[in-house]
This record gives structure tokens, sequence and C-alpha cells, in this order.
């Protein structure tokens, strides 16, 4: 397992992605934790993956393709 910094980071770096890229402070904190862990954020979610989709994190899930 890998583990996430302190929640104070993460916080901050979740309000500075809100700015950034005019999401909501929720969905900012997935997208924190996803480049902290630097793993995929898989979103089903037009309007973030259009805002957010210069990070390499981001993905949309009509493009990762079948899941079975």
């Amino acid at each position: 397992f890998r583990v996430a910094p302190p929640a104070t980071l993460l916080l901050k770096r979740a309000a500075r992605l809100g700015r950034r890229f005019g999401i909501t402070f929720y969905d900012a904190s997935f997208l924190a934790l996803a480049v902290e862990l630097d793993c995929p954020l898989v979103t089903a979610d037009g309007r973030l993956f259009d805002r957010t989709k210069a990070l390499p994190q981001v993905r949309h899930l009509s493009r990762i393709g079948a899941l079975a």
C-alpha cells in the first residue's frame, strides 16, 4: 500500500488545483490524491475531464475500455 501525505498537505494541494482548474474542492481533493500517489483518476464527468485532461493522471471512463 502507498501512504498518502498528511491531510494538511493534501488540502493545500486540493485548494491550489481547484483554483487552477476551476473545479470543486470535492473534485480537487480526489485529483490531489491522484497526483500525490501518481495513480489514475478515472472520471465520467465530462466537465472535470475537460478542465483537467492536461494532467497525465486524468482519464475519462469512456476511454478506458471494457472492464470485464
